[in-house]
């Protein structure tokens, strides 16, 4: 049977006065996916909210945190509401490494949305461009997340991103909205140390 370490990237309530504020892996989320991965592979969870480490040293609590992300076999994100720094910070660290990411935002929530006016213009779909691009699948659910792992896993190099995506972002950019951003385009435009940082980009030089 396969084996799987999954690291759950989430908010942590820190306190009585958090506790409605957010989503959170819960033991619901939990048993769905024990339920869903049981015949197929044992899972072991990762999980930043269960710890007895002293919480006071700061910097050992970055370097827990990113440890378990880097030896995770998957990192799986509580996308479901607004959520904080950490969570992003986690999801660019496993792109660095190459290590899978799967976001749960369901349709029509903080992170999706549907017929939506951003900043003046209309659309039809909106996938918070983080999550969109440092995410090698966006569930809708928890079950969703749980049956793609199930079916996927072991991923293919084809399904996964990596840290080239930052590099291939920009150069997007660049290519196909660069000239249209008349406010960027002018920065650049009138600075040439800028200009020829953008250079190296386009170029692949940097």
């Amino acid at each position: 049977m396969k084996s799987i370490r999954v690291y759950l990237s989430g908010s942590i309530q820190k306190g009585n006065e958090d506790a409605t504020k957010k989503s959170v892996w819960t033991s619901a989320d939990i048993d769905i996916l024990q339920k869903v991965l049981a015949d197929t592979m044992n899972l072991s969870l990762m999980n930043p909210a269960s710890r007895s480490d002293d919480l006071s040293d700061q910097k050992s609590v970055l370097g827990r945190d990113l440890l378990q992300v880097y030896t995770s076999d998957l990192v799986l994100v509580d996308a479901r509401d607004r959520k904080g720094i950490g969570i992003g910070a986690e999801m660019l660290f496993a792109k660095n490494y190459g290590v899978p990411v799967i976001s749960v935002a369901p349709p029509n929530s903080q992170y999706r949305k549907e017929n939506m006016d951003y900043m003046g213009q209309f659309l039809e779909s909106w996938t918070h461009p983080f999550i969109e691009g440092l995410s090698d699948y966006v569930a809708d659910s928890v079950n969703d997340a749980a049956l793609f792992i199930r079916d996927k896993y072991p991923f293919g190099e084809d399904l996964i991103k990596n840290k080239s995506i930052f590099h291939d972002a920009i150069r997007h950019y660049i290519a196909t909205q660069f000239e249209r951003d008349t406010e960027m385009y002018d920065i650049v435009t009138q600075d040439n140390e800028l200009f020829n940082r953008i250079e190296r980009v386009k170029n692949g030089d940097d």
